[in-house]
Parts: C-alpha cells; structure tokens; sequence
C-alpha cells in the first residue's frame, strides 16, 4: 500500500506509506530539534555585538552589489542555473572575488539589518537588488525579501497581520509562476544566446495557461524533501553502492575546503554532490540537481554522513552567534532563521556556508569601518 511521488520524481515513482512516515517524522524532528531547541539555546549565549550607522555601511554594500551586476552581466558569474558554464579560465579573478564577497547574500543581510531604515539611499540599494536578483535568476534571493516585507508589515500593523499574511502568501504562490518563468529566460538567454524576450516568448509557448498551470504545481512541489527522503530511504542500497561517495568528497564540493585539501595530502578527485547524483538516478539526465534535506546526507554517505549532520549542526550554531554579533537588533537574525529552514529543507550545506561567510566578510568590513571612524577624530584633532 502506497502512493507516488510528484516533483521530481514525475508521478513515475511509487512509495510504500511506511517510508513516507518514516520521513514525515525525520522532517518534523529536524525542524523541532533546530529551531524550537537548537535556535532558542544558542540564541540565549550573550556576547559581545557590534554596530554601525546604516550609511557608513551602505556604500560599501552599494559597491558590492556594483560588483555583482559586473560579474552577472559580463562573465556570467552568480547566475543561477548556469553552473559550470560560468567557469573558465578568462574570469579567474573575478570569480574568485564573487566567491569570497558573496554579493547576493552579503546585501541582503544589509538590507534585512537595516529593514527600519526609510531613507533614499536604502530604497536605492533594496531597487538595484532586486534588479540584479532578475539578471542573475536569484529567485530564491526574492522570495526571502518577500518574507522581510511580510515581517516588516507585521510590526506595523498588528490587528491585520494574520489577514495580510494569508493574502500575502497567497498572492505570492499566483506570482511565483512568472518568477520562474523570468529565472528561466535568463539562463536560456545565457546559454543559448537568444534575446531574452525571445526566451520569454518561448517559455510561454502558444497556450499561456497550460504553461502557467505548469509551473503552479511545480511551485507546490519545490518543497518535497518528504518525497526525497523517502525515495533515498527505498533505494538506499542501490544509491549507496552505485554512489560509493566518501566525506571528503563533500568537503572538496566547497571551494574553501577543496582550496585547503589541494595544498594538502587530503584530497581525491572532485565528483559530483549527493543531490546531483540523486537528480541522475531519478532520470538519467545530466545537469540538473535533487534536494535530499539534511538527513538525506546520512543515506548519501552512510554512517559517515552522520558527521555531516553534525558539521551542519556546528554550522547553524556559528550563523547564529554572528547574526547576534552583527546586529544587537535581532533583524539579521530572521534572515538567519530563514537559512536555517532553508537548510533543512534543501539540504545545501554549501550554500549555508556562503551565507556564514558573507556574515564573516560583513563582520570585517563593519570592524574595519569602527576603526576608521574612530582615527578620523584623533587625525582632525592632530590638524588643529
């Protein structure tokens, strides 16, 4: 007795009802465990924060997201969906500056820090990203600045806010079809060399609500991280075997840790992720990934992805120490909360880390910008 499972499985795969609980229970315990225990307890440890005014940080932030808009539009860099096609050994440095700046993640932890703020040159920043969100297909990137206006609108208006909340999400759900659509174009114009306008014509085909109807259901279907565990817990053996991946090669997926492995003994050939992986064995076809959550790791790599697990865990606990020390206020620690959820539910480890290290350079430019304020003083005092 059982079903089948959509998204990406297609309908085409069965489950038996004791895999499917399995992993209703496994999600259910991940998000209990993570955020209604893990979250609150490390969110209680006191340390030391540090701040700064929204303008001594929006220019360097203004120059960031410059720098984004450059790598997206002349090298290809940042854009979702192109993957390695965006790596060659013409735009070395400049991909290499992206991966430590980390433009998309590191304006909007600005813009969710100072979501307060109502100046012009904030609304200015939050226009031109969402902006480069649409040139760089950042969907996702979208979609949380959906959850800052939400949250943002409930502080405002509190008798309303359920009531907004239901018509909010409902009216993104009816957008985010058109998103997808838009995220599309971008990557066929990018890879096909076609106008975009041509990409968007041909997404829409001749019957318009056919292909919105489409892209509704797979909207619904993007969060199936119940279907995906059951599926790895099914077919766990076979995955296993025909996989044969070890825990370095998870590490080497990261630049970092793959920079540091080949300065090192401890390095192997850089393979595929786990979700890739997953994403061929469904199918058979090549360039297109499957989230497998965060305990779709343990049946990835056996006994030790349970130390990925445990990696992840260690990960969230350093996202939310630096949330606490960036911003006192307690705003940049939603964005936190939302990676977290989001964590869990894709499972992308690496993609988690990119946002502790956009949190990291944050944090340094923040410092750097305290220590300059405070010899600008001292220098005017010296002149007189």
């Amino acid at each position: 007795m059982g079903g089948v499972l959509g998204g990406d499985f297609g309908y085409e795969y069965s489950a038996s009802i004791s895999s499917i609980f399995v992993a209703i229970l496994l999600v259910l315990f991940t998000f209990f465990f993570t955020l209604k225990v893990l979250y609150p307890l490390i969110n209680s440890i006191k340390i030391p924060s540090i701040s700064l005014d929204y303008q001594k940080l929006s220019y360097p932030a203004l120059l960031v997201l410059a720098f984004g808009f450059y790598s997206a539009i002349f090298y290809q860099i940042g854009v979702a969906g192109l993957g390695d096609l965006a790596n060659n050994n013409e735009n070395q440095s400049a991909r290499q500056l992206y991966a430590l700046l980390q433009p998309a993640v590191l304006v909007l932890a600005y813009i969710f820090i100072y979501s307060n703020i109502r100046g012009p040159l904030y609304y200015l920043i939050v226009a031109f990203y969402v902006a480069y969100c649409l040139i760089a297909g950042q969907t996702g990137q979208l979609l949380t600045l959906f959850v800052l206006y939400i949250y943002c609108s409930s502080n405002r208006e509190q008798l309303s806010f359920k009531l907004k909340v239901i018509f909010l999400t409902a009216l993104g759900l009816a957008v985010y079809p058109f998103v997808r659509i838009l995220k599309n174009a971008v990557i066929m114009q990018y890879v096909s060399g076609t106008s975009f306008f041509e990409s968007v014509k041909s997404l829409l085909g001749s019957n318009l609500l056919n292909t919105y109807h489409t892209y509704l259901i797979q909207s619904f279907e993007r969060f199936q991280v119940v279907a995906n565990l059951s599926y790895l817990m099914e077919n766990f053996r076979s995955l296993y075997v025909s996989t044969e991946l070890h825990v370095i090669d998870f590490f080497n997926t990261n630049w970092i840790f793959n920079t540091i492995g080949s300065r090192t003994i401890v390095t192997r050939d850089l393979v595929d992720s786990p979700q890739s992986m997953l994403a061929f064995h469904i199918n058979n076809v090549e360039g297109w990934n499957s989230h497998i959550g965060l305990f779709g790791y343990a049946f990835a790599y056996g006994v030790s992805g349970f130390l990925i697990v445990i990696f992840s865990i260690l990960l969230m606990v350093i996202a939310i120490l630096l949330s606490n020390f960036i911003d006192p206020s307690g705003k940049l620690r939603l964005l936190t909360w939302i990676s977290i959820l989001k964590l869990i539910c894709f499972g992308w480890i690496n993609a988690f880390i990119n946002y502790i290290q956009a949190l990291l350079i944050l944090a340094i430019i923040m410092f750097c910008m305290h220590i300059l304020m405070s010899l600008l003083p001292s220098k005017q005092a010296d002149t007189a």
